[in-house]
């Protein structure tokens, strides 16, 4: 892994943290569900990328990250779903 994927992924963990943080801070406002679960896909999304920077690229053939990185969209389209359809 060469230093422009370290960086890349860097910036993807910290624009990730950011969005962790305004996500809790609506949640502790409003204590909606749907923050939670917008949450829960960009936790993934920081701890997949620290993964990535710390193992490189070898940690991809495990076959757990097929499960985990399941759960980045998964998390964002129920967030979606329960925001803005919440009698479904």
């Amino acid at each position: 892994m060469n230093i422009f994927d370290k960086v890349v992924l860097l910036l993807t963990g910290l624009v990730a943290i950011y969005m962790l943080w305004r996500f809790w801070t609506r949640y502790s406002k409003n204590k909606g569900t749907y923050d939670l679960y917008y949450m829960l896909g960009f936790l993934v999304l920081l701890v997949s990328g620290l993964l990535l920077i710390f193992m490189g690229y070898g940690i991809l053939t495990s076959p757990y990250v097929l499960a985990v990185a399941s759960l980045i969209p998964l998390g964002i389209s129920v967030g979606v779903a329960s925001k803005y359809y919440p009698s479904w």
